[in-house]
């Protein structure tokens, strides 16, 4: 079991990470052979370097990221509502749930979002 004090953090340091636009330290936080599967549903990046490029071109946007309820922790899993603004484009309400290792680190990403929860801020 892994203390929620430690998963608290890492949600925290992912979305600081996304907001700065800080790849190196979103993908410090994940496993060797992690996967990330955001939005659910889709191909999976499986493995340190191909998420690396998931995050490099992810973050060519500039988004802002801020919780909007608490994280939530079960034994080495945690999972969190935010939302992602584009600034001046749009928002999208997500709950991302992280599977942790041993080591603290993400072993699994999902993001759930889709469509509906998006809003347009050009309209």
């Amino acid at each position: 079991m892994i203390d929620s004090a430690v998963m608290q953090k890492i949600a925290e340091t992912y979305l600081k990470s996304i907001t700065s636009q800080d790849v190196d330290g979103v993908v410090s936080l994940f496993a060797e052979d992690a996967t990330v599967e955001d939005p659910i549903g889709s191909d999976a990046h499986i493995g340190i370097e191909k998420i690396r490029d998931f995050y490099t071109m992810a973050l060519k946007n500039h988004f802002i990221c801020e919780l909007t309820g608490p994280v939530r922790c079960a034994k080495s899993s945690l999972a969190f509502p935010f939302l992602l603004t584009i600034p001046g484009i749009r928002t999208n309400q997500i709950i991302d749930v992280f599977d942790l290792n041993a080591d603290a680190k993400i072993q699994s990403m999902k993001a759930y979002w889709g469509p509906i929860n998006g809003t347009s801020l050009t309209e």
